[in-house]
């Protein structure tokens, strides 16, 4: 029987992490880079002894957060960025400038925000690993299934972005955090846990899907009983619950408007004299060109091409959820665990993982209708169970042979290594 242990998720985890942290020193340190239109990263001081190493973890986005960390959000741009994930750098960096490093704050920022995303990575992959279990329900020493979607989790092409200054790696472990504990029936404190996602990226209001079709699916059962007083709480708990996910995004925009918009003696931005000042979709179109198919541009076909393998691969599940759509399958998630098995997973899944496969298929559609299309790659690794488990599982069906799935397998790791370097040079990525 098939017992691999919790610890070994652990291990497997803290050894990807530290690959991932090494080919981007060696790729900084060792590859000229691209001078990329846009490129960004942080400057630090010459005094500042570590940074010759560091500076593979500050590129692009990252820039921006350890910004925030050290200055906060003096100009607008910034407020694309939420607040929870510089913040908690900030903390972690006061707290490590006396007693390990030299006392040069750009580079206890970059040591903080290294520690802090390596560090949620592996606890989301814990998570990740005992979600699927719970949603499998079968034990975690018992089953090959959540050991595999936690193992393709550490080599997912969006890897860098779990080691690097970015929030994703945060923002994965309170996802699988609060979804676990939705699982488990724990509904406010998982509600909570979706909250701090939203405090730490804007696709976290997402999970409001999920929450709100937990709520509906407690309510359908509580209507079966001979009171059907209990469906109406469970319905007004779960409206409460949502309104928690959504919330860090309302106030984000309040203080944005606060801070940019009643300003005495200067020019408020455009956005100010809206009906509702939106500072994260002023900032989003003024400076990503982020809209309603505003990417959709002959110049933009090499990021679409980026984002295509998992664009398709929504597609896919959606099209065999769709033709298991019986009532006896329509309970299992979709086709997401693995092609060929889902007819044993709808025996064994609990009601309502269907939500999986719906918050799936909204964070595909905001990348591709909305976002810049090539995010959406990370947009699903990070915080999106239900592409865990279809990759994984793909790459391990007992269907393929096994020519392919080692060829597949040498892919997903090339991919994972190639973005990383892509990534440290300004090569496009996604």
């Amino acid at each position: 029987m098939w017992r691999p242990p919790s610890r070994g998720v652990f291990l497997r985890a803290s050894l990807s992490r530290f690959l991932v942290v090494l080919l981007a020193v060696l790729a900084h340190l060792a590859l000229p880079e691209h001078e990329a239109s846009g490129a960004l990263q942080v400057r630090a001081a010459p005094t500042c002894r570590l940074a010759p190493l560091l500076g593979a973890f500050t590129r692009w986005d990252a820039a921006h957060f350890l910004a925030a960390a050290r200055d906060g959000w003096t100009c607008e741009q910034r407020f694309a960025f939420f607040p929870l994930y510089p913040l908690l750098v900030r903390v972690l960096s006061a707290w490590l400038r006396p007693r390990a490093l030299s006392g040069c704050e750009d580079e206890s920022a970059m040591v903080a925000a290294v520690l802090l995303s390596n560090a949620a990575f592996v606890a989301a992959t814990v998570l990740l690993f005992h979600l699927t279990a719970a949603v499998l329900r079968v034990r975690c020493d018992s089953a090959r299934r959540p050991y595999e979607a936690a193992l393709f989790f550490c080599v997912s092409p969006a890897s860098v972005f779990f080691s690097t200054a970015y929030s994703e790696a945060c923002f994965a472990a309170s996802v699988f955090g609060g979804m676990l504990l939705l699982q488990h029936g724990r509904a406010w404190v998982g509600a909570g846990l979706l909250a701090v996602g939203s405090a730490l990226r804007a696709n976290g209001t997402l999970n409001a899907l999920v929450v709100a079709s937990d709520a509906t699916r407690r309510a359908a059962s509580a209507w079966t009983r001979p009171s059907g007083r209990a469906g109406a709480a469970e319905l007004i708990a779960g409206g409460t619950q949502s309104a928690l996910v959504l919330s860090p995004y309302a106030l984000w925009v309040v203080a944005g408007h606060q801070r940019l918009c009643t300003l005495s003696g200067a020019l408020p931005p455009k956005f100010c004299a809206r009906r509702w000042p939106d500072v994260y979709q002023h900032v989003q179109a003024e400076y990503w060109g982020v809209g309603f198919l505003r990417y959709y541009q002959l110049r933009q076909l090499p990021n679409f091409a980026l984002a295509a393998p998992t664009l398709l691969a929504c597609a896919r599940a959606c099209a065999a959820a769709a033709a298991q759509s019986s009532r006896r399958h329509w309970r299992a998630p979709g086709a997401l665990i693995a092609r060929g098995e889902l007819a044993d997973t709808a025996r064994r899944a609990p009601p309502g993982t269907v939500l999986y496969l719906v918050h799936w298929t909204a964070l595909t559609l905001v990348g591709l209708l909305l976002s810049n299309v090539q995010v959406t790659t990370r947009l699903v690794a990070a915080g999106c169970p239900g592409a865990t488990w279809f990759f994984s599982g793909a790459l391990s069906s007992r269907r393929s042979g096994s020519r392919w799935k080692r060829a597949a397998r040498a892919y997903v790791v090339a991919f994972a290594a190639a973005g990383t370097v892509a990534h440290v040079t300004f090569l496009p990525f996604i």
